[in-house]
Formats: structure tokens, C-alpha cells, sequence
């Protein structure tokens, strides 16, 4: 029995690693100087051709689909673009958001910001305070 299953395991290992080319992806990879950033505990993705990275320093900025760095390494802190815009933390531990080109679209001002869902997002000045932009 137990030669069955490890016979009927190899069997599927074998098959799967033929069938495996056919369902390749494309992969970017990320440039030695960059880590991929852990955003919420999460792995690294690309949110709308675009992956936030860190460097040495421990900075973040974001890279395109070809691994070109797109927005320097400036950042304590990101969050992923959403709806065009991302939540950028500056070196005053405030919040703002920026455009994909790296423009600054809504300053660094608030203590926490979420990402725009349908045109709005939460932003909050104290632990308490919560308004919508």
C-alpha cells in the first residue's frame, strides 16, 4: 500500500512539473538594490502596474512591471495605489497621497490615511478624529 501511494505521488509530481510550463506567469524581478515591500503583512503585489519596494535605508518608493523605479525611495511608509492614488507617509510621520507620477495630490497633513474606495478616503487628524476626503 504504502509503495502504491509514494508510486501514485511521483506519478503526480512528474506529471504536474510537465504540465507546469504551460501555466507560467510573467514574473518581474526586483532589482538587488530593492526588497519588496511587506505591506500589511501581505506578499509583495503589483497594484495598478505598480510595486511598492524598500531600499537599505529602509525608505519605500514604487517600481513599474519592467523593474524601473518609478517613484524614488523617499517614503517611512506606503500604502498600494488605489483608484490612481497611494498613501504616502513623510519623515514627520504624517500622511498624504501622491499620483503614479510621484506628485504630491493631497499633502502630508493627517495621521492616518486609508486607501480611496469610489472616490473618498478615510483620513484622520488624532486616534478619534475620522473625516472623509
Amino acid at each position: 500500500m504504502r509503495k502504491k501511494i509514494l508510486s501514485l505521488a511521483l506519478t503526480l509530481a512528474l506529471s504536474l512539473s510537465l504540465v507546469t510550463p504551460a501555466l507560467a506567469v510573467s514574473v518581474t524581478e526586483i532589482p538587488m538594490e530593492y526588497a519588496s515591500a511587506d505591506l500589511y503583512g501581505q506578499p509583495p503585489h503589483f497594484s495598478e502596474g505598480l510595486e511598492a519596494v524598500e531600499n537599505a535605508d529602509g525608505l519605500y518608493g514604487f517600481i513599474d512591471k519592467t523593474g524601473k523605479q518609478v517613484i524614488p525611495c523617499q517614503y517611512q511608509d506606503v500604502r498600494i495605489f488605489s483608484e490612481g492614488l497611494a498613501a504616502v507617509e513623510n519623515a514627520n510621520e504624517l500622511w498624504g497621497f501622491i499620483d503614479k507620477t510621484g506628485k504630491q495630490v493631497v499633502p502630508c497633513q493627517y495621521w492616518y490615511m486609508y486607501n480611496f474606495s469610489e472616490g473618498l478616503a478615510h483620513v484622520t487628524n488624532t486616534y478619534v478624529l475620522l473625516g472623509v476626503i
